[in-house]
């Protein structure tokens, strides 16, 4: 049977990110919450409950200030990246491994900041992919926990190049816009094939949008296909690792 593997990872470091840890404690699933240090355009939790958080759960990086890095100079997004990372390590008292670059938007330059900073993997704010990828740096999700239209789907795999996706979203998944239904013809899917889902999102935005009763079901869904693999986003890093070098070896 081919590998099938889960990750989920939360954005932002928002107060409801203690009610998604509760929904993934009670699944028995792990986490990777990205956090930065300040957001100028919401709280952030305290770094008491970051590493109340951590105690449990993966943390990553989310830069310092939460600002896009395609708006920065070059200088002042290296800053973002290494100076970000130096404040979670010693908050929470170990290496953070996992970096998620704030707004989706980076460079190549940045993806090489990222490693240079000692971060194992990086993950975008893509969504749609469930094949694995060889570039550690760049880590396409499956699914963005929020209720995106039909044409926002099409829309985003065209400008992304996800042809092979939108033709699996519309034939064989049959169009499905709420995130329950979508999560469930991607599983379905993994589990025959293999693959990886990975559900990403942002804990305000699931509170705005009222969303609690639909990632309660994604989560139970999979904690009920023992097939699949749970992973943490570092832990999935190295398996994507671990298999790049033997594609190559």
């Amino acid at each position: 049977m081919p590998e099938a593997f889960v990750t989920t990872s939360w954005d932002d470091g928002s107060a409801e990110d203690f009610r998604i840890a509760d929904l993934l404690a009670k699944y028995g699933l792990p986490g990777c919450f990205y956090i930065p240090r300040t957001n100028p355009e919401r709280s952030v939790i305290s770094e008491a409950e970051i590493k109340e958080l951590a105690s449990a759960y993966e943390i990553g990086g989310h830069t310092l200030r939460h600002l896009p890095l395609t708006s920065l100079p070059s200088a002042e997004a290296r800053r973002e990246i290494h100076d970000g990372k130096q404040w979670l390590d010693q908050l929470i008292g170990r290496a953070t491994q996992s970096f998620c670059y704030p707004c989706g938007k980076f460079t190549d330059e940045h993806a090489r900041e990222v490693a240079a900073a000692g971060f194992t993997g990086a993950r975008t704010a893509d969504w749609m992919c469930l094949e694995p990828t060889s570039d550690v740096y760049r880590i396409a999700p499956s699914l963005h926990m929020y209720p995106h239209s039909l044409p926002i789907h099409v829309a985003h795999c065209l400008r992304r190049g996800h042809h092979r996706a939108l033709g699996r979203y519309l034939l064989r998944f049959a169009a499905p816009t709420r995130p329950s239904q979508l999560a469930e013809a991607m599983l379905d899917f993994i589990e025959q094939h293999g693959g990886v889902f990975h559900i990403w999102g942002h804990g305000w935005e699931i509170a705005e949008h009222d969303l609690w009763s639909e990632l309660e079901l994604i989560l139970a869904s999979i904690a009920r296909r023992p097939a699949l693999v749970p992973l943490d986003n570092a832990a999935l890093t190295a398996r994507l690792r671990d298999a790049s070098v033997g594609a190559h070896g």
